[in-house]
């Protein structure tokens, strides 16, 4: 696990992992449906309901640096407010761990930009987060307690997909 300041060379979007994915979820909306391209209704839950301490771990198969991620919210009206306000991205030795925490990041509040067409997008991991196993720890749902322009509040925790963006090789 390393930490360089240097620009990524050839970036890819990681495909489909539906395999080596753990983490909290709620009935049959697991995991695995963060990371299938399948930006529909198959989408993942977390178990807590919206009030956060819910986690995702997954093997993307070899160390890679990881350079961008985008967040997609569940497809439907309000929905987005049904995001996480909060994460972090963490590396491990296994997809059990032990975890370091690497990178943490905020998506936007309906004050702040969010719509019901955004896509949180987070392409400053400058120091590029190096690792094969990957960890997500999410807050609670952006509106879990109402305010900062939501429309509604206390909806459970959901996403569509998280996309990353990834090189072998940094210039």
């Amino acid at each position: 696990m390393i930490l360089l300041p240097l620009t990524p060379v050839n970036t890819i979007e990681i495909h489909p992992l539906e395999s080596a994915v753990d983490g909290t979820y709620a009935g049959a909306r697991t995991p695995k449906h963060l990371f299938d391209h399948n930006n529909g209704y198959e989408i993942w839950e977390g178990a807590n309901g919206g009030q956060g301490s819910n986690w995702v771990s997954i093997d993307i198969g070899s160390e890679m640096y990881i350079t961008e991620l985008k967040f997609r919210p569940e497809p439907d009206w309000y929905h987005y407010e049904r995001m996480p306000r909060n994460f972090t991205l963490s590396v491990g030795n296994s997809t059990s761990g032990p975890w370091t925490e690497m990178y943490s990041g905020q998506l936007p509040t309906p004050d702040e930009g969010l719509t019901l067409s955004s896509t949180p997008n987070f392409d400053d991991l400058g120091f590029s987060v190096y690792s094969r196993y990957l960890r997500f720890d999410f807050s609670e749902s952006i509106c879990w307690t109402g305010g900062n322009g939501c429309n509604s509040s206390g909806h459970p925790q959901t996403l569509a997909e998280i996309s990353m963006w990834v090189t072998e090789s940094m210039g």
